[in-house]
């Protein structure tokens, strides 16, 4: 399954209260906003999250990614206001120049590959 957003002209924000990927392929055009107003899961092995240049995902609460990859590519931003943790099955590819922010703790079992920015703590 793959779930393309923000590939419709005129609709570039998509707002929901819990995101669980269980083996999609999600994937956040440029300039998209996704805004999650809760908890992101990803959780299936074959589950990817790609986010392209200058496309922003917001997680208003706990980000887990327990298997498969999440990629913030040039500048992409992804922001999260509680705790982020990378699961030893999962992979977080933050590549340049965009950044990756982490209000809480930032948990890594995994592999991190990083070219950009990553803060983690309090704003």
């Amino acid at each position: 399954m793959v779930v393309a957003l923000g590939v419709l002209e005129g609709a570039p924000s998509v707002f929901c209260q819990l995101v669980t990927n269980n083996g999609a392929q999600i994937t956040l055009r440029e300039n998209v906003l996704l805004v999650v107003k809760g908890d992101l899961q990803q959780q299936g092995t074959t589950a990817n999250l790609t986010a392209y240049d200058g496309a922003t995902l917001k997680v208003e609460g706990n980000a887990t990614i327990q298997n498969g990859a999440v990629t913030l590519q040039d500048g992409a931003l992804m922001q999260v206001t509680q705790n982020m943790t990378i699961g030893s099955g999962a992979t977080l590819n933050r590549q340049n120049p965009g950044s990756l922010e982490v209000h809480g703790d930032f948990i890594n079992q995994g592999t991190v590959n990083n070219s950009g920015t990553v803060e983690v703590g309090p704003p």
